[in-house]
């Protein structure tokens, strides 16, 4: 599911971050699935390779429905579900920043590097879905770096800005308080201090990480005890905090309300789970954006003609890997011929050699490197028409009928295996 399928309130729900991916991962790797698990702000994805697609998707369900509290039938409005090339596309796509909420931002990447590496680590991913991977990073900087994806600085950070423009006029002599600091939070606090947000003030549960941030941004760090006092004096809040419950509860706010008289106050909540309670935008004069409501508008949306270029880089990287997926059935194929070859011919070499005991030794290493150089002459044809067919499938049931090869199993369990 993703920021298009479910609301922020579902999307917290499944998040699998931390211990809970890694017992997501468990539980599939028991299933005898090889997987990868993407967890983030706006998506939580499980990518699959299987033999067996349709108990593969069951599991998945199970598993998703189980973590929400909710039955199958309910979560299926929520959540999309791709296979063989659909499913290559669409991680390609989601690598370069092309499915993100604000397309074209870069810190997908990094995600999609650490859902790997995690994946990896608990060694669960499998080669497919390592090989894929590994190419769906590979494509995105180079789609990134050939069309320009993601330049002009698109970011939460971009949208921050714009919405604080639409909503309150300016930025500029704008007090503002940042609550968190980590990677989100310091990309919102650079926007608004490069704009001339002032004062600016960085609130941490961590005294020493919130004076690090502070000091990067040219603003005070206080202490988590003066949070209500901070948002007294404050235009614009943004909140992205690790907390897995609401840090920012209606009475706090309605508190920190009293003083401020008619003067409104900006409250953008960017963390997943949510960090301040939806009733919070119940207040009178509080405007609250969570990040589903983080659209670009006209300065910050990616311009057509890259997004298209884009596009299009995504599709012929995703063909290519597929090819290769396709060359993986003609393997079994291959080594089966190459196994009767050989062994047909050193039968016919100890034959030969039987009967002309008088051969010495540099006469045989010559026999030995004839014949073998005209079994790989003879091989090399249909190895080619095997790693290269359009259709691997058929080409390899083609060469098993010409040479009287047993049909692979293998083979056709792998022209299944999707993602």
């Amino acid at each position: 599911m993703n920021h298009r399928t479910a609301p922020v309130s579902l999307r917290q729900r499944a998040r699998l971050a931390g211990e809970a991916a890694d017992s997501v991962l468990e539980s599939l790797r028991e299933a005898g699935l090889h997987t990868v698990v993407l967890s983030t702000c706006n998506r939580t994805e499980v990518y699959v390779a299987a033999t067996d697609l349709g108990l593969a998707w069951r599991q998945i369900d199970c598993l998703l429905a189980q973590r929400l509290g909710l039955t199958t039938r309910e979560i299926m409005a929520h959540v999309y579900g791709y296979e063989g090339p659909k499913a290559v596309r669409h991680l390609y796509r989601v690598a370069c920043g092309l499915d993100s909420l604000l397309v074209g931002e870069a810190q997908v990447l990094g995600q999609v590097r650490d859902a790997l590496e995690r994946a990896e680590a608990a060694r669960v991913a499998g080669p497919y879905l390592a090989r894929l991977f590994q190419q769906a990073l590979s494509a995105a900087r180079c789609v990134r770096a050939t069309t320009g994806l993601g330049r002009g600085a698109v970011s939460v950070g971009t949208a921050v800005v714009a919405l604080t423009q639409r909503e309150l006029g300016r930025v500029t002599g704008c007090g503002a308080v940042v609550i968190g600091a980590g990677h989100m939070a310091r990309l919102a606090g650079l926007a608004l201090a490069k704009r001339g947000a002032s004062p600016l003030s960085v609130v941490n549960r961590s005294p020493q990480k919130a004076r690090e941030l502070a000091s990067e941004l040219g603003g005070t760090a206080l202490p988590w005890s003066h949070l209500e006092r901070a948002l007294a004096d404050a235009d614009i809040v943004v909140s992205c905090t690790s907390a897995s419950d609401i840090v920012l509860d209606r009475h706090i706010v309605e508190r920190a309300r009293s003083p401020r008289g008619d003067r409104p106050l900006l409250i953008i909540d960017i963390a997943v789970p949510r960090d301040v309670s939806p009733d919070v935008g119940a207040v009178p004069g509080v405007r609250l954006y969570d990040i589903d409501q983080l659209y670009p508008d006209e300065q910050t949306r990616t311009p057509e003609a890259v997004v298209a270029q884009a596009e299009a880089m995504v599709q012929q990287e995703a063909e290519q890997f597929m090819a290769w997926l396709r060359s993986r059935e003609a393997v079994p194929a291959i080594q089966t011929l190459r196994q009767r070859a050989e062994a047909a011919r050193r039968q016919e070499l100890a034959e030969c050699i039987r009967k002309l005991p008088h051969l010495g030794p540099q006469d045989r290493e010559l026999l030995e490197r004839m014949t073998t150089s005209l079994v790989n002459k003879l091989l090399h044809g249909p190895m080619v028409y095997l790693r290269q067919a359009s259709t691997p499938y058929a080409s390899v049931e083609v060469v098993e009928g010409l040479f009287s090869l047993p049909r692979s199993q293998h083979s056709r369990s792998s022209a299944k295996e999707a993602m």
